[in-house]
């Protein structure tokens, strides 16, 4: 379901803890996991694809599941748009290159590709990788399915309700991958600086690297450039490194640092 309706945030919309919602409920949604789970990889792809941008795409896919370490049984979801594009692609003599989807999922090394409508699926986003069966999900107790019916005298209606509470998150490590869309107009970065630290001092210092910020993986704030304060004993910082507007990294693995400052020896 859409998150607003007319300006407003929709009441029916299942809550997405990885989405700026600090209470932690709701489902937890793949594309927004951090990195120890989701993976993201960018493929430079132009505005207006051509057949041979297309052509290459399922090699990109392929190429980017060198991190993977879910299940195994993958599942590409993508919107109509994509998968079109993908089972439409033709050769140099105007023929068909692939007579159904499975075939362009045998090229992408996936057991299958669902099509997602195209309002429902992230901006950007060319492909969702993962295997389904390292998604769970949970009720708490007391959110077991239950059916409410009664009869509205007001509009002559006999109602029926289903209520639960569940929530749902990716449970091992690195086993998604989500294949974002950047454009030939902006610029890959082949490197980055990483922070340095002093165990004995618990100091996290950032290494400044052109037109890369660097920030709390757990609260997404901005660090500074330079030495940060010191970690209490036991205490541990997230760094994240994440690319300035109209630049890229490859992928984002070994994008993130965490540092911990032990106790000291008694």
């Amino acid at each position: 379901r859409p998150t607003m309706i007319g300006g407003e945030l929709n009441p029916d919309k299942i809550p997405d803890p990885g989405a700026n919602n600090n209470s932690g409920d709701g489902i937890r949604a793949v594309i927004s996991r951090n990195d120890l789970y989701t993976v993201t990889y960018n493929v430079e792809m132009p505005d207006n694809p051509t057949n041979e941008d297309w052509n290459v795409f399922p090699d990109k896919v392929v190429e980017a599941q060198e991190h993977y370490m879910g299940s195994g049984n993958k599942t590409a979801f993508m919107t109509y748009r994509t998968a079109s594009k993908l089972l439409t692609i033709r050769d140099g003599f105007g023929h068909r290159q692939y007579r159904n989807l499975g075939e362009v999922a045998g090229d992408m090394d996936v057991s299958e590709i669902v099509r997602v409508p195209t309002e429902l699926f992230p901006d950007g986003v060319l492909a969702i990788v993962l295997d389904l069966a390292d998604y769970n999900f949970g009720t708490d107790r007391g959110g077991e399915v239950t059916l409410f019916d009664d009869f509205d005298i007001d509009y002559n209606q006999y109602k029926y309700l289903i209520e639960t509470r569940v929530s749902g998150t990716l449970t091992k490590l690195k086993s998604a991958m989500v294949v974002r869309k950047v454009t030939g107009t902006d610029t890959l970065l082949t490197s980055v600086n990483a922070p340095t630290f002093n165990p004995t001092t618990g100091v996290v210092t950032i290494v400044a690297t052109a037109n890369v910020t660097y920030k709390n993986a757990d609260t997404g704030a901005t660090l500074p450039t330079g030495a940060q304060p010191a970690l209490d004993e036991g205490e541990t910082l997230r760094v994240v490194a994440e690319a300035d507007s109209t630049y890229y990294f490859a992928t984002s693995e070994d994008l993130v640092w965490q540092f911990t400052r032990r106790p000291a020896t008694p």
